[in-house]
């Protein structure tokens, strides 16, 4: 998928369908399998997601 073109609002529906995406393929993905240094990269990624994740309400507000 690509992000350029279009407008401000497909562009964001498109960005808010590719995060579905990919907590849907977490959530599908066999995480129990992995090793725990992979696990804890896995939990490091994400935690710093959340954190810039959250980054993003504020800006809804403005």
């Amino acid at each position: 998928m690509s992000s350029t073109g279009g407008s401000a609002g497909s562009r964001v529906a498109e960005h808010m369908s590719m995060l579905d995406a990919a907590v849907d393929g977490l959530l599908d993905a066999g995480l129990a399998e992995l090793s725990d240094s992979d696990l804890v990269e896995v939990m490091r990624g994400v935690e710093q997601w959340l954190r810039r994740a959250e980054a993003v309400s504020p800006r809804l507000v403005v």
